[in-house]
């Protein structure tokens, strides 16, 4: 049976201000949307947008630890992994991580890069401090 290609959508999460949680979910939320509607042949999943509001109304821990082996059982299902590249994705621990195993995976990077006007470039382009090489 053919099945669409399903991208995993990594960004940064965990914070131990509770505000600053709730903003990169929401943010993870619309850039997530935005890439639904633009790339209708593939298929996105964000670990931060399907259990966020599992982890808030069941109380469940935010760490890396707590999520590691969701995470690793869930990159072994996609074809690729996007980053998000919000305030604080070079320092994440889970994005460091999820880039750690997709690279074992041998899985093809993009960088989602925001822009001021709501709309959002991808580009496949090795980062060095968030700027891409030219």
């Amino acid at each position: 049976m053919e099945r669409g290609k399903l991208v995993y959508v990594a960004s940064p999460y965990s914070s131990p201000d509770k505000v600053q949680q709730e903003v990169r979910f929401l943010s993870a939320a619309v850039a997530t949307g935005y890439l639904m509607n633009k790339f209708t042949d593939l298929f996105f999943y964000s670990p931060i947008c399907h259990t966020h509001p599992i982890a808030t109304y069941c109380k469940l821990q935010g760490d890396w630890a707590f999520w590691k082996q969701f995470d690793e059982t869930m990159l072994s299902r996609c074809d690729a992994i996007w980053v998000l590249c919000l305030p604080g994705w070079e320092e994440s621990k889970g994005v460091t991580a999820e880039l750690e195993i997709a690279a074992t995976m041998k899985m093809d990077v993009m960088y989602v890069i925001p822009s001021t006007n709501g709309e959002y470039s991808v580009t496949w382009a090795p980062y060095t401090n968030g700027f891409a090489k030219e």
